[in-house]
Protein backbone atom coordinates (compact mmCIF):
# COMPACT_ATOMS: atom_id res chain seq x y z
CA UNK A 1 0.00 0.00 0.00
CA UNK A 2 1.39 3.41 -0.97
CA UNK A 3 2.47 5.68 1.82
CA UNK A 4 2.68 9.06 0.10
CA UNK A 5 1.34 10.91 -2.91
CA UNK A 6 4.63 10.31 -4.80
CA UNK A 7 4.15 6.59 -4.59
CA UNK A 8 0.85 6.59 -6.50
CA UNK A 9 0.92 5.32 -10.08
CA UNK A 10 0.74 8.05 -12.76
CA UNK A 11 -2.35 8.30 -14.85
CA UNK A 12 -2.46 9.27 -18.50
CA UNK A 13 -3.70 12.68 -17.47
CA UNK A 14 -0.68 13.07 -15.19
CA UNK A 15 1.68 12.09 -18.01
CA UNK A 16 -0.09 14.46 -20.42
CA UNK A 17 0.10 17.33 -17.88
CA UNK A 18 3.80 16.64 -17.41
CA UNK A 19 4.28 16.56 -21.19
CA UNK A 20 2.49 19.92 -21.60
CA UNK A 21 4.54 21.40 -18.76
CA UNK A 22 7.82 20.16 -20.29
CA UNK A 23 6.87 21.37 -23.77
CA UNK A 24 6.19 24.83 -22.32
CA UNK A 25 9.57 24.86 -20.62
CA UNK A 26 11.29 23.67 -23.80
CA UNK A 27 9.54 26.41 -25.82
CA UNK A 28 10.69 29.04 -23.32
CA UNK A 29 14.25 27.67 -23.49
CA UNK A 30 14.15 27.71 -27.29
CA UNK A 31 12.92 31.33 -27.20
CA UNK A 32 15.75 32.25 -24.83
CA UNK A 33 18.29 30.48 -27.05
CA UNK A 34 16.93 32.26 -30.14
CA UNK A 35 17.24 35.60 -28.33
CA UNK A 36 20.82 34.76 -27.31
CA UNK A 37 21.70 33.71 -30.87
CA UNK A 38 20.25 36.97 -32.25
CA UNK A 39 22.21 38.96 -29.65
CA UNK A 40 25.43 37.13 -30.56
CA UNK A 41 24.83 37.70 -34.28
CA UNK A 42 24.18 41.40 -33.67
CA UNK A 43 27.29 41.65 -31.51
CA UNK A 44 29.37 39.96 -34.23
CA UNK A 45 27.99 42.34 -36.85
CA UNK A 46 28.82 45.35 -34.65
CA UNK A 47 32.30 44.00 -33.97
CA UNK A 48 32.87 43.43 -37.69
CA UNK A 49 31.68 46.95 -38.49
CA UNK A 50 33.94 48.50 -35.83
CA UNK A 51 36.90 46.41 -37.05
CA UNK A 52 36.33 47.48 -40.65
CA UNK A 53 36.13 51.11 -39.55
CA UNK A 54 39.38 50.77 -37.60
CA UNK A 55 41.10 49.19 -40.61
CA UNK A 56 39.88 52.03 -42.86
CA UNK A 57 41.13 54.60 -40.32
CA UNK A 58 44.50 52.85 -40.18
CA UNK A 59 44.72 52.85 -43.99
CA UNK A 60 43.90 56.55 -44.05
CA UNK A 61 46.60 57.32 -41.48
CA UNK A 62 49.15 55.25 -43.43
CA UNK A 63 48.30 57.04 -46.65
CA UNK A 64 48.65 60.42 -44.92
CA UNK A 65 52.02 59.38 -43.55
CA UNK A 66 53.23 58.18 -46.96
CA UNK A 67 51.96 61.38 -48.55
CA UNK A 68 53.87 63.54 -46.06
CA UNK A 69 57.02 61.46 -46.65
CA UNK A 70 56.58 61.69 -50.43
CA UNK A 71 56.17 65.48 -50.24
CA UNK A 72 59.48 65.78 -48.40
CA UNK A 73 61.22 63.48 -50.87
CA UNK A 74 59.80 65.41 -53.84
CA UNK A 75 61.17 68.64 -52.36
CA UNK A 76 64.61 67.06 -51.93
CA UNK A 77 64.58 65.72 -55.50
CA UNK A 78 63.58 69.13 -56.91
CA UNK A 79 66.43 70.75 -54.97
CA UNK A 80 68.92 68.20 -56.29
CA UNK A 81 67.67 68.77 -59.83
CA UNK A 82 68.03 72.53 -59.41
CA UNK A 83 71.54 72.12 -57.97
CA UNK A 84 72.51 69.81 -60.82
CA UNK A 85 71.08 72.24 -63.34
CA UNK A 86 73.10 75.07 -61.77
CA UNK A 87 76.28 72.97 -61.88
CA UNK A 88 75.63 72.10 -65.54
CA UNK A 89 75.06 75.76 -66.42
CA UNK A 90 78.18 76.80 -64.53
CA UNK A 91 80.28 74.09 -66.18
CA UNK A 92 78.97 75.03 -69.62
CA UNK A 93 79.81 78.70 -69.02
CA UNK A 94 83.34 77.89 -67.85
CA UNK A 95 83.88 75.65 -70.86
CA UNK A 96 82.77 78.44 -73.23
CA UNK A 97 85.23 80.85 -71.57
CA UNK A 98 88.08 78.32 -71.91
CA UNK A 99 87.27 77.68 -75.58
CA UNK A 100 87.23 81.40 -76.30
CA UNK A 101 90.64 81.88 -74.59
CA UNK A 102 92.08 78.94 -76.49
CA UNK A 103 90.83 80.40 -79.77
CA UNK A 104 92.52 83.71 -78.86
CA UNK A 105 95.84 82.03 -77.96
CA UNK A 106 96.04 79.52 -80.83
CA UNK A 107 96.74 82.02 -83.64
CA UNK A 108 99.68 83.49 -81.66
CA UNK A 109 101.46 80.16 -81.20
CA UNK A 110 104.36 79.38 -83.56
CA UNK A 111 103.63 76.56 -85.98
CA UNK A 112 104.53 73.12 -84.72
CA UNK A 113 107.26 71.52 -86.89
CA UNK A 114 106.42 68.18 -88.46
CA UNK A 115 107.97 65.19 -86.76
CA UNK A 116 111.28 63.89 -88.18
CA UNK A 117 111.03 60.99 -90.60
CA UNK A 118 111.38 57.59 -89.06
CA UNK A 119 114.73 55.88 -89.66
Amino acid sequence: MPTSHGDLPATRADVRALEVKLEGRLRRLEDKMDAIIRAIAQSQAETLERTQEMVRDAQTELLRGFSAFADGQNTRIRKQQADLSNVDASTDLRLVVLERRLLEIEPRLPPIPPPPPAA
